[in-house]
């Protein structure tokens, strides 16, 4: 039996969005498939609908739940299909963290910049302005998909959603630094909020001048990381060198440890956990290594 092949997801551009130019409340809940009740209580109560907790790094999960969970899928599978730059790499499907690094092969020198606290730090104000002046919806419906998208006033940590409307929130500063990267032949990459820039040599002024443009957006950045030529440069999670792409020996040693303790567990659910990490980390060594 030949094994089925997963369909491209179709794109298409925002103005074939079903998100775009919606003009009325009731057209807002028809599109996000809930009933006008339920859309109207998501608006005016939607801090309410989530669990909030923090993780094992002390990161604060903001989840949504029930009605407003299915509501943020809804949106999400819409964005998805919104056609984006080449230069962004997730969240993107069909595109991953190894294009993202295969895509810096070549240049000499590369800085990366994390964009610190990015969900939490799209505010209100950014995402009404994605849906008013980029989706072109009323004033009215804007405000209303801000405050179904956000969690007390920002993006949620938490929301299958979030890093689709960071980036449309902030499409305008991703265009401006990608046009100061193009002016210099340099190469620009985005990964939701770790954004990576590489050339045959990289300019201080352009440097400082991507940075103000980052902070103009009311956003900081931090892990500024610096590579220089000849020397081994970490991308998403993969490590370029010599022209190549190389698994970083933590990612090696991790695959061990995971072996080691698959064999001494007992538990059959602990083990299955195990197994699907393991599953995982060897199908990105097995990527690599293609």
């Amino acid at each position: 039996m030949t094994p089925k092949t997963k369909k491209p997801i179709k794109q298409y551009t925002r103005e074939q969005s079903p998100l775009f130019n919606i003009q009325s409340k009731r057209k807002l809940a028809a599109i996000l498939k809930v009933d006008f009740d339920t859309c109207k209580r998501l608006i005016s109560g939607g801090d309410t609908y989530y669990n909030v907790w923090p993780n094992k790094k002390g990161r604060l999960i903001e989840e949504p739940v029930k009605d407003m969970r299915i509501t943020h899928d809804t949106i999400a599978k819409y964005l998805k299909k919104i056609q984006v730059p080449d230069f962004l790499f997730c969240p993107v499907k069909g595109r991953s963290a190894l294009d993202n690094a295969r895509s810096h092969i070549g240049n000499d020198e590369l800085i990366k910049l994390d964009i610190g606290k990015y969900f939490p730090s799209t505010k209100f104000e950014r995402i009404f302005d994605f849906f008013h002046s980029g989706m072109k919806c009323s004033r009215d419906v804007s405000w209303s998909l801000a405050k179904i998208c956000s969690y007390q006033e920002h993006l949620p940590t938490g929301s299958p959603l979030s890093p689709y409307i960071s980036y449309f929130a902030h499409e305008r500063m991703w265009q401006k630094i990608k046009e100061m990267c193009g002016q210099d032949n340099y190469i620009m990459t985005v990964y939701v909020d770790d954004l990576s820039i590489s050339g045959k040599k990289l300019k201080g002024e352009t440097i400082w001048r991507i940075k103000n443009e980052i902070k103009k957006y009311g956003l900081n950045y931090h892990k500024e990381k610096k590579y220089s030529k000849n020397h081994p440069k970490l991308v998403t999670g993969a490590v370029i060198q010599d022209g190549n792409i190389k698994l970083r020996n933590k990612h090696h040693q991790e695959i061990r440890k995971l072996k080691k303790e698959i064999k001494s567990t007992k538990n059959l659910v602990e083990k299955q956990k195990l197994e699907n990490s393991l599953k995982g980390l060897s199908s990105y060594r097995n990527q690599v290594e293609a």
